[in-house]
């Protein structure tokens, strides 16, 4: 099984259709990518995180917009130690939105 994760934020209407390929051969993965998407670069030491790509603003968009995103995790599972430690660690997708939304 893959541990990657593909997880797409708040795609808007208009970026369905016309998805572009993108190639990760190092990661072993290829992505269909909406329009009017940019990578943006991900820090080296980011644990979970793998590719990231937010949609372009608009132009006539009001300040402070959030933009959508798409996001490629990797998150590695494995038991929890015992006896339990925390925060648990990150091993799956309900785990990394807690500690995320966390912080």
């Amino acid at each position: 099984m893959n541990p990657l994760i593909p997880i797409l934020v708040a795609l808007t209407s208009n970026a369905v259709g016309n998805f572009g390929e993108e190639k990760y051969p190092a990661l072993g993965v290829a992505l269909e990518v909406p329009p009017r998407y940019e990578p943006v670069p991900v820090q080296p030491k980011e644990p979970w995180i793998v590719l990231r790509y937010v949609q372009e603003k608009k132009r006539d968009a009001p300040k402070g917009t959030p933009q959508a995103g798409l996001y490629l995790l990797r998150l590695d599972w494995h038991e929890d130690p015992d006896p339990p430690t925390e925060p648990l660690p990150v091993t799956t997708f309900e785990r990394f939105v807690a500690q995320r939304l966390e912080g």
